[in-house]
């Protein structure tokens, strides 16, 4: 893959092409579950079969017992996954709830500090507020969205 050029790299990162990034749903992968699913099945699933044969259990019913391993672990694990998603989404939304809240306050802290010292741009914080409020156009005067609105 080919280095990205200075142009692309300062493209990428202007608040327009940031918002449309972050909008943009994130694709779960499915491959490290299905990895650790087929490893874990195979060990847990041998160990199962193996300790049926050395206790003299006829072959049927140690293959009984793998086959009944094999889905009550695909299951176990698929329940699990499925919570552990759940939970890291719940998560990662109270973080970006918190986020906004902050970067709200910070904001408007830091637009009275660049009035009151009669800075003409804007922070970097507020550049970055922009791109992440999606109610700021980039077409606004240059002032973020929380300088505009009341404290």
């Amino acid at each position: 893959m080919p280095a990205p050029t200075r142009e692309k790299i300062l493209n990428d990162h202007q608040p327009t092409s940031v918002r449309q990034r972050l909008a943009k749903p994130t694709k779960a992968s499915t491959l490290p579950d299905a990895e650790l699913g087929g490893i874990d099945g195979c060990v847990t699933t041998f160990a199962v079969i193996a300790g049926a044969l050395g206790a003299c259990f006829s072959s049927q019913v140690a293959m009984v017992l793998g086959l009944a391993n094999l889905l009550a672990d695909g299951l176990s694990m698929a329940v699990s996954n499925y919570e552990t998603g759940e939970a890291q989404l719940g998560q990662n939304a109270r973080a970006e709830r918190t986020e906004r809240e902050h970067t709200t306050l910070n904001c408007r802290s830091l637009c009275a500090m660049s009035t009151e010292w009669k800075i003409r741009s804007p922070p970097v914080l507020l550049i970055w507020h922009q791109a992440h409020d999606s109610t700021t156009s980039p077409e606004s005067s240059g002032s973020s969205a929380c300088c505009n609105s009341p404290a």
